[in-house]
């Protein structure tokens, strides 16, 4: 798995590996980065900078050391999404509270955020439902029902002027 563009402006493709990577021993993303930090210190000999964000050479390096460590740990096939991923599948906060309520893992982020990884492989069991499809079907014949308005007022505040 390579990290895209989009990957590069955001720290969400290394979270979700890091939720697979040591999920089950740490509540909150700082004590995993704090984690990560050591281990990284100590396998490389070389520190990561506070903000990856500026360091792209840096980020590609930890992502793919977060890879490596993921192989060795025979995690390869374990995927996490979070909320903004399943909206981008189709899904509203409505129909996870119906289908998939309780998240996998509630990751406290700091500064009173929390993000909410989903199991991957639920998820798309989940979709294969007949529940998610009449959602989805519904929510496509919604959207091809609606007229569209070019100047937001209706028909009868058209003028000719000629």
């Amino acid at each position: 798995m390579e990290p895209t563009e989009k990957d590069l402006k955001s720290l969400n493709a290394i979270h979700k590996r890091l939720v697979v990577l040591y999920g089950d021993q740490f509540s909150k993303m700082k004590h995993i980065w704090s984690h990560v930090r050591r281990e990284y210190y100590k396998e490389n000999g070389a520190r990561l900078p506070l903000s990856l964000r500026k360091n792209p050479g840096k980020f590609i390096l930890l992502f793919e050391w977060v890879e490596t460590k993921i192989a060795e740990e025979g995690k390869e096939e374990i995927y996490f999404l979070n909320k903004q991923d399943m909206v981008e599948r189709g899904w509203n906060d409505k129909l996870i509270m119906k289908l998939y309520p309780k998240p996998d893992y509630k990751m406290y982020l700091g500064r009173g955020r929390f993000a909410y990884y989903y199991n991957g492989t639920t998820v798309s069991e989940l979709e294969d439902k007949e529940e998610f499809i009449e959602f989805i079907t519904k929510k496509l014949s919604k959207k091809k029902t609606k007229p569209r308005k070019k100047d937001g007022f209706g028909s009868e505040f058209i003028f000719n002027l000629e």
